[in-house]
């Protein structure tokens, strides 16, 4: 099966790697994720980049290399809303090929707004599928509702998003059950928006800070 995996990914895309650079926006949050370190009871420094330092490390960025741009934040605040969010999408369009955003569930308007910017990919992990371990794991903001991170990545199809990033993190619950709902969520995303693509990551619980 990986042999024909194989072959089928070099027949579509040939023999390339595409690589981007994540840019870290803020790290304020109002979540209480049990297992990350931008938890909103964790002790550190709080701060967001204002948009002319941000347009700073975008031009490093591309002065790198690199055409492919990830802009990450924590859960939606008022220090790094959706506003904020909007404004740093167009200043990266401006430069880069490619711009994804990393951040908080969105309204289908939200993200319809995001593509005209030009975001042409959001990634959101639903973390895990398992609603009793999320409900223990997201102690208290507006990621511990199960339902509507679920369903955010199929407005961001519906909205006009390009590529949609689903994942888990393994560890935080039984990988196989997570693997195979996150192959599930996956394929009814693929029948119902065939129009955008669709990747999948397998991210690992590591030691956090805070």
């Amino acid at each position: 099966m990986a042999q024909r995996a194989r072959a089928l990914t070099q027949r579509h895309f040939g023999r390339t790697i595409s690589m981007y650079a994540p840019l870290y926006l803020a790290n304020y949050c109002t979540t209480g994720c049990a297992y990350c370190g931008f938890a909103s009871d964790r002790v550190q420094p709080r701060r967001r980049l204002e948009l002319p330092e941000a347009e700073e490390e975008l031009t490093q960025l591309k002065e790198m290399g690199f055409e492919e741009v990830l802009l990450l934040t924590g859960e939606r605040t008022s220090h790094a809303g959706f506003d904020y969010l909007l404004e740093c999408v167009s200043l990266a369009a401006r430069s880069f090929h490619a711009v994804g955003v990393e951040a908080f569930p969105m309204t289908t308007g939200e993200y319809a707004l995001l593509a005209e910017a030009g975001c042409s990919g959001v990634t959101l992990y639903q973390e895990t599928y398992d609603p009793r371990r999320y409900d223990q794991l997201h102690r208290w903001g507006p990621k511990k509702d199960y339902l509507e991170r679920l369903a955010a990545p199929s407005r961001a199809m519906e909205a006009g998003i390009r590529t949609v990033g689903l994942g888990v993190l393994l560890g935080l619950s039984d990988p196989f059950f997570d693997a195979l709902c996150l192959l599930r969520h996956a394929a009814h995303l693929q029948r119902n928006h065939w129009k955008s693509g669709i990747t999948l990551s397998f991210p690992r619980l590591r030691p956090q800070s805070g």
